[in-house]
Order: structure tokens, then sequence, then C-alpha cells
């Protein structure tokens, strides 16, 4: 039967509703139904004003000021307009009773518990830009409120779609798993997981197509055919990837232009992706785990020591065959990380970095693209960040080679002053292959115990180790004379100058039976050192205070080194 003005229309554990007089509803919520956290805050919620006369800060909906009340008051309304469309109504329903109620001016009463409006104002500080977040809610970013062009209907869809991810404890759980299944399964036959680049432009370039994959119920299944379609793993680890705005909720509609989808979600000033989205680092560390043990088991299987898993997920040239030398999405991967100030984050880059320099050390990767991919982003790194980044790389015999490379190729191309680079190869603009479905079997060596070296093996073994040219010790001494024009790169130069005399010493230890007997007489006599004194002397005449710390701490590596 129609139910009376005054009555109260629904009641459930979550939420009750009222009409009022001339239909409007309105909603309240029990204290327990809510998924606010109370650490998703907003970043900066101190006024302040800088030299620009301009503001930048969050602050709490205040009733008191006009502005901030009208804000409130449309996101209410806004909420209670959408709710009591797509949920009230539907339970009224549901439990037989008629409709009498109107969905215009609805409005909540008030947020779920721990819900809290923040004004963010941007701008010259007498009118800045005023825009309203909603905080708090759980596995959701904050949702922007823009009264011209708000959607009550998507704003639902999106609310409906958080409450399907999954909560804290269950990805906790699935990482855990991950990690268990590392330690039991072989690295080839969990990498399959993630798309692949092809050995040759032959294999197929399309993945089996799951014919129920539409149809999924899951939705933990639906979002993971991202990763299907992913061009590689490093796709999956960027930001933008498992972007929580997707529309795969919203009621069926006419197709929209992708341009218009786009620019409705683009925020104004957008930052582009990082490289490593902020809950990614556990999925990097992982993969960096597996790959980590693919290239124990490549040597262990007499091949010299590279992931070829992970060179499955660097993209080969257009014609199929010859070195690879797009690697700036593992790069970008790697110096992400590096230039993180967690601990964690910073050694999982050098171990990521580790494992591209181990595969450069191969003939599968273009060594002078590669050198001059790694050397632009080592060296425009701060030089506290150099030291500590060079100081984490392994001491062997292949890392110690590809360093020695890029110090002269850093050396030669800036160290010495020179402002034409034209030298340099540089990488040419080409088409990206596609990934592929074709993914890598790789059989368990580990309990199979020693390992017979065919004669084929061998050969290859020997064909994929690069070949370095010679550098002579009056080759080195040569490069630590030089003084860089540049004022900017002196203090980094010098490090790289000492790390060059560092490195080549000790690849020089490491062939005891074979050292250079120029390189100790030059070392001995103190030519080295008597070369590095004088960069030194030529950068304090133009260091601060920082600067000076570095080379003072230069200074004493390269003391330690002479005395040994």
């Amino acid at each position: 039967m129609p139910l009376s003005p005054s009555q109260q229309i629904i009641h459930t554990p979550y939420y009750s509703a009222w009409r009022r007089d001339g239909g409007p509803v309105d909603i309240t919520f029990a204290p327990s139904a809510t998924d606010a956290e109370s650490d998703m805050r907003p970043p900066n919620t101190t006024r302040q004003i800088d030299e620009h006369g301009e503001v930048n800060y969050y602050a709490a909906a205040d009733n008191s000021i006009l502005e901030d009340r009208k804000l409130l008051a449309n996101w209410k309304e806004k909420l209670g307009e959408a709710l009591t469309r797509d949920v009230v109504k539907a339970a009224v329903f549901q439990q037989k009773d008629t409709w009498t109620g109107k969905i215009e001016n609805s409005t909540i009463r008030d947020f779920p518990a721990g819900y809290e409006l923040f004004i963010h104002r941007k701008g010259d500080h007498y009118s800045p830009r005023i825009d309203a977040y909603l905080y708090d809610a759980q596995m959701q970013d904050t949702e922007r409120f823009v009264p011209e062009n708000g959607s009550p209907s998507k704003l639902l869809s999106k609310q409906q779609r958080s409450s399907l991810f999954p909560s804290p404890a269950a990805t906790e759980a699935a990482l855990n798993l991950l990690s268990a299944f590392a330690v039991t399964n072989t690295p080839g036959s969990l990498m399959r997981a993630f798309p692949t680049y092809p050995h040759t432009d032959n294999a197929s370039n399309s993945l089996p197509h799951d014919a129920d994959e539409e149809n999924e119920d899951s939705f933990v299944a639906r979002e993971s055919q991202r990763i299907k379609n992913a061009r590689d793993c490093w796709a999956v680890l960027r930001e933008d990837f498992a972007q929580r705005k997707s529309n795969i909720f919203a009621s069926p509609r006419k197709r929209r232009s992708a341009r218009i989808e786009a620019h409705e979600d683009k925020d104004d000033n957008e930052e582009p992706p990082s490289a490593v989205g902020q809950h990614a680092w556990p999925v990097l560390s992982w993969i960096v785990n597996v790959l980590e043990k693919d290239e124990a088991l490549t040597v262990e299987s007499g091949q010299p020591q590279h992931s070829t898993l992970l060179l499955s997920q660097i993209p080969p040239p257009r014609t199929g065959s010859g070195a690879r030398w797009d690697l700036n999405a593992p790069l970008d991967a790697a110096f992400c990380a590096i230039q993180q100030v967690n601990p964690k984050y910073r050694s999982l880059g050098a171990r990521l970095l580790t494992l591209l320099l181990n595969l450069a050390a191969t003939t599968h990767i273009d060594l002078p693209i590669f050198l001059n991919s790694v050397g632009s982003r080592v060296f425009s790194l701060p030089p506290g960040d150099v030291t500590l980044l060079l100081g984490a790389l392994p001491s062997s015999r292949e890392v110690l080679q590809l360093k020695l490379a890029l110090y002269k190729s850093y050396l030669t191309d800036f160290g010495s002053g020179a402002n034409d680079d034209s030298s340099r190869p540089k990488p040419h603009a080409r088409a990206q292959p596609r990934p592929v479905a074709a993914r890598r079997r790789q059989d368990s060596l580990a309990d199979e115990g020693p390992v017979t070296r065919s004669p084929a093996l061998e050969a290859h073994s020997r064909s994929i180790v690069r070949k370095y040219p010679r550098t002579s010790p009056s080759e080195v001494v040569e490069l630590i004379r030089k003084s860089p024009s540049d004022v900017s790169i002196r203090v980094v130069s010098l490090r790289v100058k000492a790390d060059l005399a560092i490195t080549y010493w000790t690849l020089q230890k490491q062939t005891a039976d074979a050292a250079d007997v120029e390189w100790l007489s030059i070392f001995k006599t103190g030519q080295v050192k008597d070369a590095i004194e004088a960069a030194f002397a030529a950068v304090s005449q133009s260091s601060g205070c920082e600067d000076d710390l570095t080379i003072r701490e230069t200074r004493l590596m390269v003391a330690l080194v002479s005395a040994l």
C-alpha cells in the first residue's frame, strides 16, 4: 500500500531513508556502514603564500564559509540523488511497497563515518581556484567534484566498483603466494604469465583468445586480462596500468570517442605516470627475484651469466634479428627505484640494473646504445646518488667491464668538455614490435647434478660473450688528466675518474696471471694518483661544501687503492 508522508520508507543494517514533504528523500548511514581509512588524507593542509602570491593547499570544508557550505550541500545532494535513484528506489520495490518519493533534491544527511570533504585552493591567494575532494575512501582514489559536469551515475558506479577491489589482506595473501611460487616453480613457468617478445618475426603476434573472458564473473579475472594485453612485464608496473577509473562496471551505452573520455578524466598539470606505480613495488621485487633465479640457472647450464627471460622482455629490431637496443622500459623501472628514498627500493633498482648489465655483457644487446641510455640516466643523478649506485653494483668481471666501457664513453663524450656528441651512437626511431603469445619454456635444472656442456653449447656460449677492445694504461691516465669545460659536471666526472682507476685496477687484480706490466708500473710510480690529484685541484676551485665532501671521499678511496 502507499506509504504515508511521514513514514520511514526503508531501513537496512547499512542505511535508512525517509521521505520529506514534497517527496525528496533523506538518507542516513549506520555508524558501522563505512569503508573509510584514517590514513587517506591530502598531502598539504597548511596555507602558505609563496613568493608569487599563490597558494596550494587543502582544508577541511567549513560550514561557516559560504563557498564551502555550498560545496558540501551540492556533494550531499548529488550523492543523495544517485543513491535514491539507483539504490533506495529499487529497495522499496523489492519489499513490495509503492514508490512515492522524489529523486530530485534528495540528499544524504551526512557523509559515512570517517569521510571528510576537503577543499583544494590553488592559485592567486585572493581568488584561488577551488576544487572539492572527498577523502578517506578505502581502496579508492579521491573523487574530484565538478559541479558543472558532475555525473552522479558515474560517481555511483565508481563507488560500486571500489567495493570489488581486493582487500589489503587479500593482496598480502596473493603476494605471499607469488613468493611461494617463486621458490617452488621454475622461472620460465612463472614468467609465462606475461607477454613476451619473439626471438624472430616468424612468431605469432596474438595471444590465445579466451572465449569466456567477456562473461567472466570474477572482477579480478576480468582485470587480469589487462596483463595478457600488455606489451611486456614493464607495462604492468607502470602507474597508469591498473587505473581504478575503468568503466567496466558502467551501464551499457553508446561507445564514445576515446579522446573525449581521456579529456574528461585528465587533470590540469598532470605529470607523466611513474615507471613503477605506488602499489607495484612488491610485483617489481617478485619479477627481479624470478629473473635472478633464471640468471643463476642459465649459469648452471654452462652459458654466460645473463637472464634469457629478461631478454624476452626487450623488443627485438624490426628485422627480427640482431642486437636489441630498446631498453628504455626496464631502465626506467630501474632508475625509478634507484631514485626512491626507501633503501629497499634503491637496492631493488641496483639489482635490476645489475641484471641489465649482465645481459649487456652478451652480444644480444647493442652496447653503444645501451651505454648511451645508461649513461644519460646515471650521470644526471646528484653526485651522492652516483656514488651510492656505483658502490651498490657487484664487482664481477662482467659488471666491471661494463663499468669501464661506460666510464670511457662518458669521459670521452662529456668529461673531456666536448660539446659535440655527434660521434656517439644514438637510437633511431623505429616501430615497436608487438608482444607475442610464444612463451619460452625452461626445464628445471636444479636437480640434475653436474652439467655436461656439448660442443654446440660451447660454441654458442663463446659466440654470445662480448669481446671488449683493450684499454691501455696510458689511455686511462689520459682520460683522468682531461678536464671538462662544463663546471656543472666536474664533480661527477671526478668521481667517474676515480672509479675508472679503481675499476681498471680491480680488473687487473682479477687476472693477476696476465696483469698488465705497464699498468702496474704506472700505478706504483704514482702517475694515476698525480693525475687524479690534478683533477681534484681543478674541481676544488669551483665547488661548494657538498661537493667538497664528495671530493674528500673520492680522494680517500684513491688513497686506499694506492696503498694496496
